[in-house]
């Protein structure tokens, strides 16, 4: 089966690539400036323009959509919310636009999503039927959605993965927390008893890879470990795994707020995620506690 990736350079779509690849999967990707060197076949794209490498879609049965600027790397101005939302809108849109002209038949879409969606919900619950919260954050989660869902129109089978904070040792949100544990200068973020609803990278790639080969996975998943930790606790964990201590007492959210704006709510909004409907597909995770993946995670850095 050949499977396009979109947003295949990022923390994700190069894990995913490989673990695909390693199954026997042909695997693709649409990017914006093709790389030299590359093992993978690429196809170029630019949402500026609209111009689409129509060639994508040849033989590809499913596609998987990465693609979306990132909502931590700049201040959150008024053109950046913009390019956060049309990052994630304007791509999906372009390659429907490709499919519904293509004699090819795409069989299923798997789309990136954040829960984000759910918004600041303390110790609350948290299920792919709550709704969602009112921040910036919810109101482009929810956009992202409805962009990836009119695929359904042209007969694709659409699943969504509302995905938590993603650890890897290559990149992302546990890179930049490990910093300043490793210098000794690690500390509980805000309150600290908000609840940060993780995963395992390979367990979600693992996800997608179902999501492919298993056509009862349709809507929305939630993409998260079993047992969600409070942001102390982790801080705590990740500490003991790095043989590092903790003598600091709590970042003020103050200083949070200082530091990152509106961007504070990606640290110091608390989501308590419930993934029981992948539970109830069947899916086993590796990886159900945060000391267990921290220490794999490690073990192979």
């Amino acid at each position: 089966m050949k499977v396009l990736i979109t947003g295949a350079s990022g923390l994700i779509g190069q894990r995913l690539s490989k673990m695909l690849s390693e199954k026997g999967y042909e695997v693709a990707h649409l990017v914006r400036k093709p790389v030299t060197g590359n093992r993978f076949k690429q196809y170029g794209w630019n949402l500026q323009t609209g111009e689409i490498d129509a060639g994508c879609i040849d033989r590809t049965e499913a596609i998987i959509h990465l693609a979306g600027a990132s909502v931590v790397s700049d201040k959150w101005t008024k053109q950046r919310k913009i390019e956060i939302i049309k990052s994630r809108t304007d791509s999906i849109k372009l390659l429907y636009t490709v499919i519904s002209k293509h004699e090819n038949k795409v069989n299923v879409c798997i789309s990136a999503g954040g829960i984000g969606f759910y918004g600041d919900r303390g110790a609350e619950i948290l299920t792919e039927e709550s709704l969602p919260g009112t921040d910036f954050l919810s109101s482009s989660c929810i956009e992202w959605e409805e962009a990836v869902n009119s695929g359904k129109e042209l007969g694709l089978r659409i699943c969504q993965l509302r995905t938590g904070m993603v650890l890897s040792s290559e990149g992302g949100a546990l890179k930049e927390l490990e910093k300043t544990v490793k210098l000794g200068l690690g500390a509980p973020l805000g309150r600290g008893t908000q609840y940060m609803s993780w995963i395992h990278i390979d367990d979600l790639c693992r996800i997608y890879i179902k999501a492919i080969e298993n056509k009862s996975y349709t809507g929305i998943y939630n993409a998260v470990a079993p047992n969600p930790v409070i942001n102390e606790e982790f801080t705590r964990i990740l500490a003991a795994v790095l043989r590092k201590p903790l003598i600091l007492p709590h970042v003020p959210e103050l200083a949070m707020q200082l530091i990152l704006g509106e961007r504070k709510h990606v640290v110091l909004d608390s989501d308590n995620v419930s993934n029981e409907k992948l539970l109830k597909m069947g899916f086993e995770f590796q990886f159900k506690l945060v000391s267990a993946a921290l220490i794999d995670i490690y073990a192979h850095a």
